[in-house]
């Protein structure tokens, strides 16, 4: 089973972008990408050996079914709950493991906040802000 490190769902267009970086079970590293709606329909996954469709179906504002396909056959259905405060998603995946055995696994992760520089790139060079007008410079690297 592989260990996803980072999964960054970002705008692309009318569809989301999802990219997981990560190590597979034997700890190479392990790069996907996915784009998508969350409207059930598969969507080609390119870098996951295992699968080269995924499907996302939101059920409510915080939670989304997953399925990953290869072949069009499920190899991967999964649960996607974010919490009411946004800072914490939890992932449950239930699959049949090389033995034959059913199991259950899941996994938590922290929203990451983005550093200080990242930030400040993000913004205009020129803000204003405030009943009063104040104008703040940021300068933004590159």
């Amino acid at each position: 089973m592989s260990k996803n490190t980072t999964v960054v769902y970002a705008a692309d267009g009318d569809k989301m972008k999802v990219t997981i970086d990560g190590t597979d079970a034997k700890g190479h590293a392990y790069h996907s990408e996915w784009t998508g709606k969350f409207d059930g329909k598969d969507y080609p996954v390119t870098g996951d050996p295992a699968s080269d469709a995924r499907a996302h179906k939101m059920v409510d504002p915080h939670t989304l079914l997953s399925t990953s396909k290869k072949g069009g056959k499920e190899t991967l259905p999964a649960k996607i709950v974010t919490s009411a405060d946004g800072k914490a998603r939890t992932v449950t995946v239930k699959q049949t493991n090389e033995s034959g055995a059913k199991v259950t696994s899941t996994a938590v992760y922290d929203k990451q906040w983005p550093s200080p520089e990242e930030f400040a790139s993000r913004l205009p060079r020129r803000a204003v802000c405030g009943i009063n007008t104040v104008t703040v410079t940021v300068p933004v690297p590159g």
